[in-house]
């Protein structure tokens, strides 16, 4: 039976009653995509709770049934003295309902969203929509209201079966897991210096670390640091695996982050630290290790990533769109 597209409206998102619904939806579009992880109604309740994170705004059929919905992240940007705000848009549509035009319902919701949120906020704002190559669909309908490609990411990956070497960290580094080290400051600072450099990096807070670590896939066995001499946080890397999120029948494992705080940098920490979050993987049983990076990366992060055997199969698209 064909999906009912008459009498569709847009409504705020209402908590656990929309839940199993929006699971639903976001499921039915995964697998549309080829993308074989499950999400269940905990890491939807972990993402909405992020305070950066606006409440979803639903589109329904007459007859109740969730037909898209959109989540806004916002990314406030400091680039030396300058503020802006990114309106990031997160966008799900039933398979059979694109191609109808609704679309154009969701980006004029988004833009007059991000134009109110600009002035609530007294910033310069930008809408922003990333996709995979792969999204077609999604890719006509975002350069067709007006984006334009700002940026590209790459998914990269290699087998844990591959000979992997043994981390070798230099002279007086040692390699500690959260598990023993508990401090969110100490995390923060560290990441905040460690992504500094990064494309539209956001410095996190302790709240933000707390959130986080109450991912239902966060192991703090998993999240390691590399302390200096002096007991600097100097480096980090955060293995994750979410289960059921597989290619071909096989789990992914992640290298969710990796870097390397300023003034450690270019000494072998960072290849150290990712073959130490691979190894963890490999244990697990993980056969395919992937990771995300940004292919304009100016602390060159593919080229180390390609040394360790990783290689690009899939490319995201940024695009993004000023909002007047």
């Amino acid at each position: 039976m064909a999906l009912d597209l008459s009498g569709v409206k847009s409504r705020p998102y209402r908590g656990d009653e929309d839940l199993p619904a929006l699971v639903d939806l976001i499921n039915e579009t995964r697998r549309a995509e080829g993308n074989g992880y499950i999400v269940k109604g905990e890491n939807i309740k972990q993402f909405l709770a992020n305070s950066r994170v606006k409440t979803p705004q639903l589109w329904e059929n007459g007859a109740g049934q969730l037909l898209m919905n959109v989540s806004l992240l916002l990314i406030f940007i400091e680039e030396g003295e300058d503020r802006s705000l990114e309106v990031r848009t997160l966008l799900n549509v039933h398979p059979e309902a694109r191609g109808h035009e609704l679309e154009d319902q969701v980006i004029a919701w988004c833009v007059e969203q991000a134009r109110q949120l600009g002035k609530t906020h007294k910033l310069p704002v930008t809408l922003a929509v990333r996709l995979e190559e792969k999204q077609t669909w999604l890719k006509e309908v975002v350069e067709w209201s007006g984006f334009e490609v700002t940026r590209y990411f790459f998914t990269m990956e290699r087998r844990s079966n591959e000979p992997l070497a043994i981390p070798e960290f230099p002279a007086g580094f040692t390699l500690r897991d959260r598990a023993g080290v508990t401090d969110p400051q100490a995390w923060a600072d560290l990441y905040n210096q460690t992504f500094i450099d990064h494309y539209h990096h956001h410095n996190m807070s302790v709240a933000e670390v707390e959130h986080e670590n109450k991912n239902p896939n966060y192991r703090p066995e998993f999240d390691l640091v590399v302390v200096g001499p002096d007991e600097t946080w100097a480096a980090l890397c955060y293995a994750q695996i979410n289960p059921g999120e597989t290619v071909e029948g096989e789990q992914i494992g992640w290298i969710a982050l990796l870097g390397t705080r300023r003034g450690y940098r270019n000494r072998g920490i960072g290849k150290a630290a990712i073959l130490a979050g691979m190894h963890l993987l490999q244990k697990e049983g993980c056969p395919r290790l992937r990771l995300h990076v940004d292919a304009g990366s100016l602390t060159g992060a593919t080229r180390l990533y390609e040394a360790v055997g990783f290689r690009t199969v899939e490319t995201a698209l940024h695009y993004t769109r000023p909002i007047i």
